[in-house]
């Protein structure tokens, strides 16, 4: 078992380094940050800055909503345990920031949509705004305050009523400049595998946010749609326990994608809580194992994992293990089988082991590395960082505390 301690100081230092050094304190534009100038964001004051290269101490950002959204609830989780205000604060901004991309006239036909620009500097993708929504909600819980709640509920009625096609697939990439949706290059030459069809849209089930918004509004619709996904998916894995026949897994390749089994396999677990139906707890026992074989012996994962576990030399991604933690706890949660909670332990001391906790640059204190680079012939420093690896893992190690804290010492022998 993690020294409590230990992971409470590592906790304290990932969220100063969301506060003190990603996060965005002034309303202007990030032009440290090459991609920020020709993104079409309203503003920028609570965004974080998610991309820095140690060795060309170079910062830049990528969909700022919706790694926003996520460290919200890290901060707002760190927050409900240890009462930082400097923490809570900082998920207030990062939520105003949310709701300062969102249209909020209800005579326009956006009515509600959030900018949330990841591939396309002048596009959305439906996907980031659902991986943003969830922390609004938590935003909401924690202050009391409902407008974060209302925002997000606005955002997801547009996704459902513009974006959803029916069949349990979204369209996913809105030209704001054109106000409709687009197909996106990079889906052109995607190849699924032997016995799929390349579909039309994905299956975006992120952070079972059409059930949340079921249960806050009463709209059967939501349900609907969130089912329609769960049983599309949970019938459709490619190999199993993952999607690689979607992207951003890359198909025939046989390349899988680190949180694509987090994204869409979690939502089983809500599932199986909602209906009790064993069909879904499978799904997610598959998505487990999936982890589990993807996990390394130092406890991380990489990017690109192949269709028989194997990986590149470089490529660590460490936000993958850290989503890989969230899914087992909550498969602990039900089987009380150990093997999630090993894995989840070994996936937290690596996560401990790459801190940065003495750094020379203060652009790294603190923060969790993400990645590495090829040297490709440099002894510049390999070091990447990206901001959702320390979000991940607080909102990992904060599930942990409070699952430990829950059961007597006896039960704790993994």
């Amino acid at each position: 078992m993690i020294e409590r301690e230990v992971l409470e100081d590592a906790i304290r230092r990932g969220c100063t380094w969301l506060t003190d050094v990603a996060q965005i304190k002034e309303e202007r534009v990030p032009t440290e940050c090459p991609n920020a100038p020709q993104m079409m964001q309203k503003s920028w004051k609570g965004a974080m800055r998610g991309e820095y290269s140690a060795g060309y101490k170079n910062w830049d950002v990528f969909c700022p909503v919706w790694h926003s959204g996520q460290a919200i609830k890290a901060l707002c989780f760190a927050y409900r345990r240890t009462g930082e205000e400097k923490w809570l604060a900082s998920a207030r901004m990062a939520g105003d920031f949310i709701l300062a991309q969102q249209i909020t006239d209800p005579s326009s036909d956006e009515y509600g949509l959030i900018w949330a620009v990841e591939d396309y500097a002048d596009c959305v993708n439906t996907s980031a705004i659902l991986e943003a929504l969830d922390g609004l909600l938590v935003l909401s819980e924690t202050t009391g305050d409902p407008r974060w709640r209302d925002g997000a509920i606005l955002a997801a009625r547009w996704v459902r009523d513009h974006a959803y096609l029916g069949g349990a697939h979204f369209l996913d990439c809105y030209s704001i400049p054109e106000k409709c949706f687009k197909e996106p290059d990079w889906t052109r030459n995607f190849v699924p595998p032997d016995g799929f069809e390349k579909m039309h849209g994905r299956p975006l089930a992120d952070d079972s946010i059409f059930l949340k918004m079921y249960h806050l509004t009463g709209e059967e619709s939501f349900r609907t749609v969130f089912f329609e996904l769960t049983d599309w998916l949970r019938t459709h894995e490619v190999p199993a326990g993952t999607w690689n026949n979607y992207l951003p897994s890359k198909g025939k390749k046989g390349d899988s994608h680190p949180r694509q089994s987090f994204w869409w396999g979690m939502p089983m677990y809500d599932a199986y809580r909602e209906t009790g139906n064993e069909e879904y707890l499978d799904s997610l026992r598959r998505c487990g194992e999936w982890y589990l074989h993807a996990q390394r012996l130092d406890g991380g994962m990489f990017r690109r994992t192949d269709l028989r576990f194997n990986t590149q030399c470089f490529g660590v991604c460490t936000s993958g293990i850290s989503c890989a933690s969230l899914l087992w706890m909550r498969l602990y949660s039900i089987d009380h089988d150990a093997r999630w909670m090993r894995a989840v332990e070994r996936a937290l001391e690596f996560n401990l082991s790459v801190q940065f906790r003495d750094a020379s640059d203060p652009n790294l204190e603190g923060a969790v590395l993400e990645s590495t680079s090829t040297p490709n012939g440099s002894d510049r420093s390999p070091y990447n960082l990206r901001d959702i690896a320390t979000i991940f893992f607080i909102q990992a190690a904060e599930r942990y505390l409070a699952l430990t804290a829950e059961l007597p010492d006896e039960a704790r022998n993994w």
